[in-house]
């Protein structure tokens, strides 16, 4: 990249692989070690190169819950720095290509993506030195947060694999609300209802029925009774409290 924008020739190309294969650093630091090109240019490069954004720490504030759930120890390892949300990834900035290690570690811990940026490693390491001084981050949030999310992935995994099966309303009074149910099911709740009334003054209006029924096998004894029972006769009069009682728990609990 570097050649084709013009900031070194092809033979210095070679002369840069050669130094930095020899000494095991990455062409980025070779070209600057050898002074070809400044540090800034040598990484926007490197960043185009990878496809990714260049970014100055100095102009960026992270977040503090972000930094929090990233322990010390894994920003030291992988020469990173992690920043905050952005449209439902996480953005972290990388010296170099990130390893893939890294990557699942932070999916792991926020739950979402990782996107890479890249920034200069003198940047980040300030940065790491600035924001993960000793006892500025919560080192024990930041491994509940990987318990947390671990077993949260992997709860999803398993509504991913196997999805439940949606239950049908019960039928039920007080277990499903009436507007849930289905057309049928809110016909046979409201044909139950109409009966349920109708018991309510069919039952206590019993006896006078009887006592009145055409066949006298029936009727005569149940006049008798209540001859004998003066009381029976007051049985009816219940109406007036079965009634409304039972309307108006059908009307305001089984049919709402």
């Amino acid at each position: 990249m570097l050649v084709k924008i013009g900031n070194i020739t092809r033979d210095q190309k070679k002369e840069v692989e050669e130094f930095a294969d020899l000494r095991g650093l990455s062409h980025r630091d070779g070209v600057v070690q050898m002074k070809l090109v400044e540090l800034v240019p040598a990484t926007k490069a490197l960043a185009q190169q990878l496809g990714y954004s260049y970014v100055d720490l100095e102009d960026l504030l992270p977040d503090d819950a972000v930094l929090d759930a990233v322990p010390r120890q894994l920003v030291k390892k992988h020469s990173c720095l992690p920043l905050f949300e952005d449209d439902g990834q996480i953005l972290v900035a990388c010296s170099d290509q990130p390893e893939h290690e890294l990557e699942e570690e932070i999916s792991l811990r926020f739950g979402m993506p990782m996107r890479p940026v890249i920034a200069t490693p003198r940047s980040i390491n300030q940065a790491i030195t600035k924001y993960y001084a000793p006892g500025a981050r919560d080192e024990t949030r930041a491994a509940k947060t990987k318990v947390a999310t671990t077993i949260a992935g992997g709860e999803a995994a398993k509504k991913k694999e196997k999805p439940r099966e949606k239950k049908k309303p019960a039928l039920a009074a007080g277990k499903v609300r009436f507007a849930d149910l289905t057309a049928e099911q809110q016909k046979d709740r409201k044909n139950i209802g109409i009966i349920a009334i109708c018991g309510a003054l069919v039952i206590p209006m019993l006896p006078h029925l009887l006592s009145s029924f055409p066949i006298g096998a029936i009727s005569v004894p149940v006049q008798m009774f209540v001859v004998d029972n003066p009381w029976v006769r007051w049985i009816p009069t219940l109406a007036f409290i079965t009634v409304p009682a039972t309307g108006a728990w059908v009307w305001f609990k089984y049919w709402k």
